[in-house]
């Protein structure tokens, strides 16, 4: 599925098919859920879960080889990694 934002009405005024049928199609014979409004797969490539075991791996590398405010810096949601570092700065000691 190219568009992963289309909606199931959508889908079923292109393809003239009642939504019950849109859904069972997307979910039971693609395997595709819906999250956040976007139908992904449900099943993981094994590309993907390469990335999905990399990306952990190199975040306890990084822990390992830094101080401890390394896991205290990363903000984790749903699907989304965020780093957060606040940089020293020579400014905000000088002027408070």
């Amino acid at each position: 599925m190219e568009d992963k934002c289309i909606t199931v009405n959508q889908l079923e005024h292109s393809m003239e098919k009642s939504s019950g049928a849109i859904h069972t199609i997307l979910t039971t014979e693609l395997g595709y859920r819906s999250i956040c409004g976007k139908w992904v797969p449900h099943k993981l490539s094994e590309n993907q879960r390469l990335v999905r075991l990399n990306i952990p791996m190199k975040l306890l590398e990084t822990y390992e080889n830094s101080d401890s405010r390394c896991l205290t810096e990363n903000i984790t949601g749903d699907e989304t990694w965020v780093y957060y570092s606040t940089p020293y700065s020579k400014y905000k000691n000088d002027h408070g």
